[in-house]
């Protein structure tokens, strides 16, 4: 593959599983032979510590260099050693990423410094997958820009759902204005209970009116070993969560 498929995982909404999806959509890639890497765009850094790393604790490089043309990008890659994988890799997050995002509203050339770097890296991996922060802002706007494919976790309930035309317009205005090469794939189900009313509700709702890609139910499976750095996908692999996420991986 000469050039990696890049894929923002994406959503205004806080708390619908963005570094869950991320994580185990890219372990999954691993798993199936692919070089993956996964970007940290998120100041709270939980994917970075889901992958048992400390962020104060790395010697090399992290995200906030990707927005720097002098530097050494393989010294920001991380093998994921917790996996046992040497295919799966990280570009962690610091508390530093919060202020960087601050400083890039008025400096849009680091966006497209940003926007090289990972196209560089796109060179040597055959997946990039952004885990993306809860809000509109210049780092979400980054991963727009760099990106080919959209993927929107969602729970389905009320206040997720109405939220999800917010995320949409941010895309459709990125395909308009910066990025026409953007897909919004569609949308992952996650945290579905199926004996819940209003998640059935939802979940009607959003197979009728959006490409749902999968469903993930709601399971300890999910993130019992997250804290040991193992996804569901590698430690759960039979499981209906980790088969949703392998279904959504055959997608894409």
């Amino acid at each position: 593959m000469p050039n990696a498929i890049r894929i923002a995982i994406a959503n205004q909404k806080g708390g619908v599983g963005k570094t869950t999806t991320t994580m185990n959509l890219a372990a999954a890639k691993a798993k199936q032979g692919s070089m993956t890497l996964m970007i940290d765009l998120d100041p709270q850094y939980c994917l970075t510590e889901s992958c048992a790393m400390e962020p104060d604790k790395l010697q090399g490089g992290n995200c906030c260099d990707l927005f720097s043309k002098k530097v050494d990008l393989l010294k920001c890659c991380y093998n994921v050693e917790s996996t046992k994988m040497d295919n799966l890799f990280l570009v962690p997050a610091t508390q530093e990423l919060a202020v960087l995002g601050k400083k890039l509203f008025s400096s849009k050339a680091q966006i497209g410094t940003f926007k090289e770097n990972v196209e560089s890296l796109s060179k040597i991996f055959d997946y990039i997958f952004f885990d993306c922060p809860p809000q509109l802002d210049e780092l979400l706007s980054s991963a727009l820009l760099s990106s080919h494919k959209v993927i929107i976790p969602i729970k389905p309930e009320r206040l997720p759902y109405k939220g999800l035309e917010l995320i949409k317009g941010t895309i459709y205005a990125f395909q308009k204005d910066a990025n026409p090469e953007l897909e919004l794939t569609g949308v992952l189900v996650n945290m579905y209970r199926k004996n819940t009313i209003e998640h059935n509700k939802y979940l009607t709702k959003l197979q009728e009116e959006e490409n749902v890609l999968g469903v993930v139910p709601l399971s300890t499976m999910v993130t019992k070993e997250i804290e040991f750095g193992r996804p569901c996908t590698l430690a759960h692999p039979t499981s209906a969560a980790s088969k949703a996420f392998f279904e959504v991986t055959n997608k894409i």
